[in-house]
């Protein structure tokens, strides 16, 4: 039986990158909500100002210090982007692991073999403060990537970014992410009349455990 789809904890971009290289195999595709330039433009200020915050006998950036294993593996792992939430239903609608143009690995690494995902980095960031922001628009989109992942054989995952590594961050929902993980209410239904919302709402993490198996927010560490 395929795992579960999950959601894991939320990770910075450097983070993610680290992660999905060590955890994740071959045709492993990763969608991530935003423009290829603002997510470099995320990754390249989180190690600078790890850099400069950092004392002489402190260690590098994580990411600085990426094995040769690492490396390998990463450039066998599809990477997209996708700016709105029309374009990652699209794409999700008609995907398929075999259109990769990323060479198959000649041999993969011990334990990695049945380890291949479809991960979406930012699901949430990407639905918030659009008229998709309800259960109704998340079940929708989540419904899309699990039919996807299963369609393919390969494992479903969410990778939030951290409250301040969003690709379209929001300083005052952020703020309410941070407290309370997960425990947001939102909207049943796509709908708003006069600035708010008028339909009953539910839990943000109600609605993710219909879809997903959720990991404790105490780590960014990828399951196998």
């Amino acid at each position: 039986m395929a795992p579960r789809p999950v959601v894991l904890p939320p990770a910075t971009p450097a983070q993610c990158l680290l992660d999905i290289a060590s955890q994740y195999s071959y045709p492993t595709t990763v969608i991530i909500t935003s423009t290829k330039e603002h997510f470099l433009g995320s990754l390249h200020e989180e190690v600078s100002m790890h850099e400069e915050q950092r004392t002489h006998d402190s260690a590098p950036t994580p990411i600085l210090c990426t094995t040769l294993l690492q490396v390998a593996a990463s450039r066998h792992i599809r990477v997209v982007f996708v700016p709105t939430v029309t374009h990652l239903r699209v794409y999700l609608s008609v995907f398929s692991k075999e259109d990769s143009r990323v060479p198959k690995p000649p041999r993969q690494h011990p334990g990695q073999d049945s380890n291949p995902a479809l991960i979406i980095y930012g699901f949430l960031w990407l639905h918030r403060d659009t008229s998709e922001w309800s259960a109704q628009g998340l079940g929708d989109s989540a419904a899309a990537l699990v039919e996807a992942a299963a369609r393919n054989k390969l494992r479903a995952v969410v990778i939030e970014p951290t409250s301040d590594a969003g690709p379209a961050p929001d300083p005052d929902s952020s703020s309410k992410q941070e407290e309370h993980p997960l425990k947001e209410q939102i909207p049943l239904l796509s709908e708003k009349k006069a600035g708010s919302w008028t339909a009953r709402t539910v839990e943000l993490y109600r609605v993710l455990a219909r879809w997903f198996e959720i990991e404790p927010q105490t780590s960014h560490s990828s399951q196998q």
